[in-house]
């Protein structure tokens, strides 16, 4: 089967992500390129300029500036939605009523926790893919399955930071944490802060009863997220955006005879994300296989995040 797939949206993560030299596809559309299985049967953006450059740079044979036009007038398996958060309410809104079945969306999901929940409460036999990326890092996901059969212990307490915004970067890491540990027992906000659409904070989360805080990272000119989780049994720090691992384990001593932890560091294949993804959406159109990362997921990502801009 062959996935036709259409996409909404032409900013960086659609084509621009990664040196054209990469054996690594780092956007939407090399990730498609690269997988046999979908076929980009056409684009659309309302911004003429960028959308006559994509079409041309990669040989899409059908643009549209109107979503609507995409939709309406091709037979579309999969339909990526990559537009400015603030428009994905009424896209996918759009696309559910035109019964568009497979439907991959970037994160944020929505601006709201009330559209998504309208969404969620309306879909009828659609299936969601939110590209919380990380979900699709084989390095990660083993350390996960680890944490679930108990091989690193009990949380003991744990550390997070992040750059940039509540929606932009923090998002990432209450997914990873509600992956690993399911929804949180308790959310306290430290301070949170509005400037302009955006929103800044710094809270605790608390996962049978041990407690994680999340710090946002001021006045730095970097991107920024890490994870650090110290169990009773090791460690494990997500570091670089998840591009690397450190995990650690309990050993003796010699030299004093007490317990350390002694750190391995892992390079991810975080580079292969996006195709991983792909290859998990084609399994999931094609064979019916677990869905990795849903609509499910994003709705407990949301339900944090308003918790957290409204200090309960």
């Amino acid at each position: 089967m062959i996935i036709k797939t259409a996409i909404i949206g032409c900013g960086d993560v659609v084509s621009s992500y990664g040196a054209e030299t990469s054996a690594h596809p780092l956007n939407h559309i090399d990730a498609l390129n690269d997988n046999k299985n979908f076929d980009i049967v056409g684009i659309s953006d309302n911004d003429a300029r960028k959308l006559a450059l994509i079409q041309d740079k990669f040989q899409i044979k059908n643009a549209y500036q109107s979503y609507k036009d995409l939709a309406l007038n091709h037979d579309i398996d999969l339909m990526v939605v990559a537009l400015p958060t603030e428009l994905h309410f009424e896209a996918i809104d759009f696309l559910i009523k035109q019964n568009i079945k497979n439907i991959f969306c970037e994160k944020p999901f929505t601006k709201s926790l009330d559209e998504i929940t309208k969404i969620s409460d309306s879909i009828d036999n659609q299936i969601f893919f939110i590209n919380y990326f990380r979900r699709w890092n084989p390095e990660i996901e083993k350390e996960v399955k680890k944490i679930h059969s108990g091989a690193y212990g009990d949380l003991v307490i744990g550390n997070c930071y992040y750059t940039k915004d509540l929606y932009t970067n923090a998002s990432h890491i209450l997914h990873i944490l509600n992956w690993i540990f399911g929804y949180p027992t308790e959310i306290k906000t430290r301070n949170c802060k509005r400037i302009e659409k955006f929103f800044f904070s710094d809270f605790s989360l608390t996962f049978n009863n041990s407690v994680i805080d999340i710090n946002h990272v001021k006045n730095v000119d970097y991107v920024f997220i890490e994870v650090d989780l110290i169990f009773t049994k090791g460690r494990i720090r997500i570091t670089q955006r998840g591009q690397n691992l450190s995990v650690g384990k309990i050993v003796k001593d010699n030299n004093y005879g007490f317990n350390i932890i002694a750190e391995k560091e892992i390079i991810t294949s975080w580079d292969d994300c996006f195709r991983n993804a792909y290859k998990n959406i084609q399994e999931c159109i094609i064979e019916k296989n677990v869905n990795k990362c849903d609509i499910n997921d994003a709705l407990k990502v949301h339900k944090i995040l308003e918790e957290v801009k409204h200090g309960r």
